[in-house]
């Protein structure tokens, strides 16, 4: 018999969720093969959730990251803590993230970090104006440095 592939899916955002959630669909139905785990850090909690009932999915663990007037270094450490907490103690074989936002950055960087494998799902480019959409930027730039694979 086949080890299925322990695979934690972590998405925050309504994009992350619409892009990931074929996959999670597709792992569940080899389910011989594969052993998702949606993981939410709900950093945009009111349109995640939404994404989530229109797929039909639901995260099996929410690291319910958000907090009333946080900032980014509060959200980021928040996200951390989160993803490395949830890599210790279910030690998927894989990472996946989708995307250039703090969940996808941080999350990819946290595996890195403990030497986990990570996929980046991507399908976009960013913007030009360097300075406008500098997080976005920089996320986009440095996630797939640390990750595995990086896929379209």
């Amino acid at each position: 018999m086949v080890q299925r592939l322990k695979a934690s899916l972590v998405v925050g955002t309504r994009p992350e969720a619409i892009k990931i959630a074929p996959i999670v669909l597709a792992m569940n139905a080899a389910s011989d093969r594969f052993e998702p785990q949606l993981v939410s850090t709900g950093q945009h909690r009111a349109m995640l959730d939404r994404a989530f009932g229109d797929f039909g999915i639901s995260p099996e663990r929410d690291l319910n990251v958000m907090r009333d007037r946080q900032t980014l270094p509060e959200l980021t450490s928040r996200v951390m803590l989160g993803v490395s907490e949830l890599l210790e103690t279910e030690r998927p074989d894989l990472l996946v993230v989708q995307g250039d936002t703090t969940t996808a950055f941080i999350a990819t960087l946290a595996a890195f970090y403990q030497k986990r494998p990570v996929v980046h799902v991507e399908a976009g480019w960013p913007a030009p104006q360097r300075w406008s959409t500098f997080y976005v930027r920089v996320r986009w730039l440095w996630s797939p440095c640390w990750a595995d694979r990086s896929v379209a």
